[in-house]
């Protein structure tokens, strides 16, 4: 009998989403650029009555998987780590919510290292033996002497030509690790999941590695991906201008629809999806504005484009203090009753 866990989820894929934890794995933490889109994404499902808690990975003791199959083998359920860091018990309490987030920057085509960390961790929730095609109760039909003769085909098959050792490579189905069971036969279901991920380069194609694992991963964890949002031209989020106010309250609210409709139909419509993956301006204009910052950066101010940005921002800039200094003049002179 396996070990009981001491983790328990009480989600279904049926239920509704009355609860949704975001896992941050950003180095930038509550200023990264991920955050900012989770956060819009989270004030619409709390207006939808959800609630929603945020983790951040840096931060946190993190070791990395080693391999060593102790959470199979030796500890069943239990990490060689637990307790010596934070994250078996991250796990424990994510697996509570009805919807894990996982957010992340895109680094080298990928999630950044502490969010695979935290991902490759999961392996303690799942059961050591494996199962097919979904299937736990599955039992290889051949004999064990069928087995024995194909081993022997590949290894010999001068020696033993009678043998045939091919097989239908279509027939095979797919493999996975079982759910694990506790003392009274229940076995463990994995809340849906979903991702949030922003990149500083435009086009929506360098998610492609991202959201190829966002379908392989909830075959493993028999659950679905119910959240995928990713947002190319993500550093235009960092430009205080006003100019980009409008653009950027699309989008907001955009995000907060896409809350809204997880916690009450359990994903995101068609039509909000396509509105998430509109790029925020032009991928020509992203590109110059991101030049002009990194020469503004390195203390080149010479382009035009760089010349234009500095005037509006000291315009900008004395708007906002000439607005902050008739707020407090009124403020000061509106009569108690007034206020």
């Amino acid at each position: 009998m396996l070990q009981q866990q001491s983790f328990m989820s009480t989600n279904s894929l049926d239920n509704k989403i009355n609860s949704i934890i975001m896992i941050n794995g950003s180095p930038r933490r509550e200023r990264s650029n991920t955050q900012y889109i989770a956060d819009y994404f989270l004030e619409g499902a709390r207006e939808a009555g959800a609630r929603t808690e945020v983790e951040y990975l840096y931060g946190k003791k993190m070791q990395y998987c080693q391999g060593e199959f102790h959470c199979f083998e030796k500890t069943p359920g239990k990490c060689m780590y637990d307790k010596k860091d934070e994250v078996q018990a991250l796990w424990e309490k994510a697996v509570t919510f009805d919807l894990i987030l996982i957010g992340s920057g895109v680094y080298a085509s990928f999630l950044s290292g502490k969010t695979k960390t935290f991902l490759e961790r999961v392996l303690p929730l799942l059961d050591p033996h494996l199962e097919k095609d979904g299937n736990p109760d599955y039992v290889d039909p051949s004999p064990p002497e069928g087995l024995f003769n194909q081993i022997l085909g590949y290894l010999s098959p001068y020696v033993l030509p009678s043998i045939d050792p091919h097989f239908d490579p279509g027939a095979v189905g797919e493999y996975h690790h079982r759910a694990r069971v506790d003392e009274k036969g229940n076995r463990f279901k994995f809340p849906p999941i979903g991702f949030i991920c922003n990149a500083g380069l435009p086009e929506q194609s360098q998610f492609e590695v991202i959201k190829e694992y966002a379908r392989d991963l909830p075959k493993n964890l028999r659950n679905e991906c119910v959240v995928e949002i990713y947002r190319g031209q993500g550093e235009l989020f960092t430009f205080k201008s006003l100019l980009f106010y409008p653009i950027f309250q699309k989008y907001q609210n955009v995000l907060r629809q896409a809350g809204r409709e997880v916690v009450r139909q359990g994903r995101i419509s068609k039509p909000t999806q396509a509105e998430l993956e509109k790029p925020l301006i032009h991928h020509d204009w992203y590109m110059s504005l991101a030049n002009a910052h990194f020469d503004r950066e390195l203390g080149d101010f010479s382009s035009p484009l760089n010349r234009m940005i500095l005037a509006h921002n000291e315009i900008q800039e004395f708007a906002e203090t000439q607005f902050e200094r008739l707020k407090g003049l009124k403020e000061r002179h509106l009569p108690a009753n007034k206020k």
